[in-house]
């Protein structure tokens, strides 16, 4: 999911319960592979769907099997985990009241709001306005993760 996310244990947010990132993992490729079967949108989810989940949920009981209240701290996880992946840009809750998150990927999200800055179409007005303000679910996505696909579709452009 390095690609499609931009995102390697080594920008992340720690979460105690899962110190090797085993169940996030889990969780983002379950995610990424979700993604996979409508490539053509983003993918947005709910939150209660994916706790109901059986293998995710294993994968959740598994990795706090060793503490001493395995079937607790396995929701704990499922919700640290979550705020850890909102804090790094990499869901956004979309809608409360319904539990819906967005997938910010390189190629559903992230790729098609940069090419709008870049889309020689508009006009410069147009494409600052993009810039200046941006949508809320790009709010925690660090900028370094902006600039890197900027560059890339400025690339792609010139090639």
């Amino acid at each position: 999911h390095k690609d499609t996310l931009l995102y390697c244990h080594c920008n992340s947010t720690s979460v105690a319960l899962d110190p090797r990132q085993s169940f996030r993992d889990v969780l983002l490729e379950y995610l990424v592979d979700m993604q996979s079967k409508t490539p053509s949108k983003p993918l947005k989810f709910q939150y209660g769907q994916l706790l109901k989940d059986g293998p995710l949920l294993a994968a959740a009981t598994k990795t706090v099997a060793t503490t001493t209240n395995p079937t607790a701290n396995a929701r704990r996880l499922f919700v640290n985990t979550f705020r850890a992946l909102r804090c790094d840009g990499i869901i956004y809750l979309e809608q409360e009241e319904s539990d819906t998150y967005l997938l910010i990927t390189r190629y559903g999200v992230l790729e098609p709001y940069l090419s709008r800055i870049l889309d020689k179409g508009l006009s410069t007005l147009e494409r600052s306005m993009w810039r200046l303000n941006p949508p809320p679910y790009l709010a925690r996505v660090p900028g370094n993760r902006l600039r890197f696909v900027m560059k890339n579709l400025i690339s792609k452009e010139k090639d």
